[in-house]
């Protein structure tokens, strides 16, 4: 059975706002992101956690910025929009 796409409530201009105010957010924190990062890491490490879950887990210089340019973690924040707003 298909379904109807849901109407969008935010306009194309709305949603390009929000997600380079994202973007300029993940800037803005990028030190305190890092810094948290660094206690999970840490943590991962004391539970035991294997060297290769660890290093995924851990953000590499510009990762921060990166990961926001990632098609994949685009679309997943589109996503937490149109939820969000839906």
């Amino acid at each position: 059975m298909l379904h109807a796409a849901p109407k969008q409530k935010l306009s194309s201009e709305e949603r390009k706002k929000i997600l380079l105010d994202i973007a300029d957010a993940l800037e803005a924190n990028e030190d305190a992101i890092r810094s948290e990062n660094e206690a999970d890491v840490e943590a991962a490490q004391a539970a035991g956690y294997e060297k290769l879950s660890v290093a995924r887990m851990t953000l590499k210089p510009g990762k921060v910025v990166l990961c926001f340019s990632q098609p994949i973690f685009f679309l997943f924040i589109v996503l937490l929009i149109l939820l969000m707003f839906d």
